[in-house]
């Protein structure tokens, strides 16, 4: 694949930020604003990372960063990465892909103009607005509030580690008020023969009692 791009999808926590398109065999990543990839936040070095294209290969390669870069969660210096993998550069999430360049031509998908070199930015501004979303659709649906742990939001989906079951087999409450289920014959036997043998077990015992 002579001529090539690569795809980059940045995320934060579960939420796709931006997509961005690069012809150039190398693409800086960091928090200078010179970087192709800037990420302007703390936990990122100012020159982090890089990816080198090779042909139909790409690399990550690690610039010496304070807090590490990692594929599929494992630190690396320097590592193959394709489609499937996901690089964790601090709190951002990139995954990437070739595509081939068919730019002026008309027999592929990516006939339309996309956008190719120059720099793709994630200012702190861009950061914040995730955020708030994400803590927007945890506060819509009531997570957190109640301790149910860690959250997960994907997408527009927000997926709680704990479920409360609104259906199913409870066994009513004697005595609550507005019961909407009555008490089952079934459950009446089942207290009527446990007195039953309780009693039989009492009294045996103390017919054994006395007769010691």
């Amino acid at each position: 694949m002579s001529d090539a791009i690569v795809e980059v999808r940045v995320s934060l926590k579960g939420r796709l930020v931006k997509t961005h398109r690069f012809s150039q065999e190398r693409i800086t990543i960091g928090r200078d604003p010179k970087a192709n990839l800037f990420l302007d936040n703390p936990g990122i070095s100012r020159a982090h990372a890089e990816l080198e294209r090779r042909g139909d290969m790409l690399y990550v390669v690690d610039l010496d960063s304070a807090n590490g870069t990692f594929v599929n969660d494992e630190q690396v210096k320097r590592e193959r990465v394709g489609e499937h993998d996901q690089i964790r550069i601090g709190k951002f999430l990139v995954e990437v892909r070739i595509l081939e360049d068919r730019r002026g031509t008309n027999d592929g998908p990516n006939t339309r103009s996309a956008e190719h070199e120059g720099t793709m930015v994630l200012d702190a501004e861009s950061i914040k607005r995730v955020m708030e979303r994400t803590r927007a659709a945890e506060e819509k649906a009531g997570i957190g509030a109640r301790g149910f742990g860690e959250t997960q939001v994907v997408g527009n989906v927000v997926r709680s580690p704990y479920a409360i079951p609104t259906t199913g087999n409870i066994l009513p409450i004697p005595g609550l008020r507005n019961n909407p289920r009555p008490l089952s014959f079934a459950w009446w036997r089942t207290q009527v023969w446990g007195l039953v043998i309780g009693f039989v077990i009492g009294f045996i015992a103390c017919i054994l009692a006395f007769s010691g």
